[in-house]
């Protein structure tokens, strides 16, 4: 888009930039139309080359839409690329051997099942923290007067307000949920022929972290 003539927000950028280089500002500019805009820049002998300024504006103006163009195109290549190399990996999980991909689910959840267990006692400590905490809350608003019901271990209503606090972990491993989960991942995500590859090259020991995996295998993409 080309600009062939100042507007009049133009007119009142160049004036608040003089105003603004020395220190000052003009009330009520903004409500002035055009020749009287023209008129304070006289008045004030503010310095402007008409010609001058827009050719400068469509410089910018033409610098801008590129920049535009140039991000729609990255994301467009970014979005393509994205989508050939899920459906790829949709290809590849289909494709694969139905004992593998067994043995990768179940890595998988194991691994889960071990992060659980090493943070079980942590979080036991939490939920037990979070509960007692919101049992004083309770105590307190119903000292002051008001009215509260407990909805669940941290929720309580007060005065018709549903109020939650903080995040209760799980104290159950769901086998279930994380296969689920798992499977999704690694149905539609998971650079499977990485992973397994890596997998390989340390005999399939379930760790206690399974992003470990999804690290290391990134990083050596990034490697490359």
């Amino acid at each position: 888009m080309v600009q062939k003539k100042m507007m009049k927000q133009d007119y009142l950028d160049v004036i608040k930039e003089h105003f603004t280089s020395k220190g000052k500002r003009l009330a009520n500019v903004g409500k002035a139309k055009i020749d009287e805009l023209k008129d304070i820049i006289k008045k004030y002998n503010i310095e402007l080359d008409e010609e001058d300024y827009i050719k400068n504006k469509n410089i910018k103006i033409k610098e801008e839409e590129d920049y535009i163009k140039n991000i729609r195109e990255k994301n467009k290549l970014f979005i393509d690329k994205h989508r050939e190399t899920k459906e790829e990996r949709i290809n590849v999980w289909k494709e694969l051997d139905e004992d593998i991909k067994n043995k990768l689910i179940k890595w998988f959840v194991l691994s889960s099942q071990m992060e659980f267990i090493q943070n079980y006692f942590k979080w036991y400590k939490h939920n037990k923290d979070l509960k007692k905490s919101v049992e004083n809350i309770m105590d307190i608003r119903i000292k002051e007067g008001k009215n509260v019901e407990r909805v669940n271990a941290n929720t309580l209503n007060i005065s018709g307000i549903t109020v939650v606090f903080g995040v209760l972990a799980d104290e159950e491993f769901d086998i279930k949920e994380a296969t689920d989960n798992k499977t999704r991942w690694l149905e539609e995500d998971a650079d499977v022929k990485k992973i397994i590859e890596y997998l390989d090259k340390y005999n399939w020991r379930v760790v206690e972290d399974f992003d470990i995996v999804v690290r290391e295998v990134g990083s050596e993409d990034e490697e490359k």
